[in-house]
């Protein structure tokens, strides 16, 4: 006897509509085909991330209706609401051996630089590149409104690598035709900062990135996450911005008129604090 018709239910699997057993009406609801299970699957998680988002929805909009009413203002619709990603990771002193790492992989590119310039096969730099380009210009305000209420999110995937590649080097030595590629690791080993978010980019200190945009690599000017075009594209002159992170508003900050102000959280009773926020725990 087939295994479908063992205990056969009236009802069909959900994913492929095929016959079913009650043992698997009682369990998901889905047959045992793999494809189906897969498709189950991934369904479960969608609909996992949906609360989470609808959930992280009400914590906003109650925050919001907070800070309103702790700014003395009656009207929620007198400014707009924008959310963004939230570094959760404390900072701490950054460990040897994630600075022997970054020095080891700086020496790799720059050995490949030498390595070019013997075999004169540098190539010229791309217009990007150029000292002059857009990417070194100044963040608009809300856009470092925005940055500044997340403080790095995206800065984790930096890691010991910082994004640097042979290109960003090349651009920075020919910026400073003096300095021997040895002075260049010298240089962007000085910017290391003495504490850094843990885990993340080893740049990425306590105030932010501490290399200067000339000596960052092209994607850490130029990359904006989904949500800060999101904020970006908003016409409200006023904007409350709300980092969120796992499942929790961490901060905020009021966006007005070009300035930013960070909104302390003894104004705002309803700020939550997720388990990521540890202390220090790294040596």
């Amino acid at each position: 006897m087939a295994a479908h018709t063992k205990h056969p239910s009236r009802n069909v699997c959900l994913i492929c509509h095929g016959p079913i057993t009650v043992h698997h009406e009682a369990r998901n609801g889905v047959c045992d085909q793999p494809r189906c299970k897969k498709e189950s699957l991934l369904r479960w998680i969608a609909r996992r991330r949906q609360g989470a988002a609808a959930a992280l929805r009400q914590k906003v909009l109650e925050h919001r209706d907070a800070v309103a009413k702790s700014l003395g203002l009656n009207d929620t619709d007198a400014f707009a609401v924008a959310t963004v990603p939230a570094n959760t990771r404390p900072t701490v002193k950054l460990p040897h051996r994630r600075k022997r790492w970054f020095r080891n992989g700086l020496a790799k590119l720059l050995a490949e630089i030498r390595e070019q310039r013997l075999r004169s096969v540098v190539q010229p730099l791309p217009a990007e590149e150029f000292p002059s380009a857009s990417q070194f210009g100044e963040e608009l305000p809300y856009v470092l409104a925005g940055c500044t209420s997340c403080r790095g999110h995206c800065c984790r995937l930096g890691g010991t690598r910082a994004f640097l590649d042979t290109l960003t080097l090349q651009r920075y030595g020919e910026a400073h035709p003096r300095l021997s590629l040895r002075d260049v690791l010298r240089a962007y080993m000085k910017k290391l900062p003495e504490r850094s978010v843990q885990g993340s980019c080893v740049f990425h200190g306590e105030k932010g990135c501490t290399l200067p945009r000339a000596m960052r690599a092209a994607i850490c000017n130029t990359y904006h996450c989904k949500e800060l075009k999101d904020l970006q594209r908003l016409s409200a002159k006023a904007v409350l911005i709300v980092a969120a992170g796992d499942g929790a508003v961490v901060r905020s900050s009021f966006f007005n008129a070009g300035a930013t102000k960070l909104i302390p959280k003894s104004e705002v009773p309803n700020f939550e604090v997720p388990e990521a926020l540890l202390p220090d725990v790294e040596k």
